[in-house]
């Protein structure tokens, strides 16, 4: 995991690994997380430097997520399950 400093915020930027189809962007509130976005692994660096970008325009600090197709198919059953 990277760690990313900013002028008043962080960002954690953690390596995606072969089997990552996604990323997604968190803003790391409290009490909760809050997924602000998913996109295809390929936007990884573009994700990472978005957030950087917007860090120190937000209270908490930003989390950039590789996931696997799994990851992502189980959290939306999940939530289809909560609704």
């Amino acid at each position: 995991m990277s760690v990313i400093k900013t002028r008043r915020n962080f960002v954690c930027a953690y390596e995606p690994i072969a089997e990552d189809y996604f990323v997604e962007t968190w803003l790391r509130g409290e009490p909760n997380r809050y997924r602000l976005l998913t996109q295809t692994i390929d936007r990884y660096d573009e994700a990472v430097a978005w957030a950087v970008g917007v860090a120190d325009e937000m209270e908490c600090p930003i989390e950039v997520v590789p996931i696997t197709a799994l990851e992502f198919i189980d959290r939306l059953r999940r939530q289809r399950l909560a609704t």
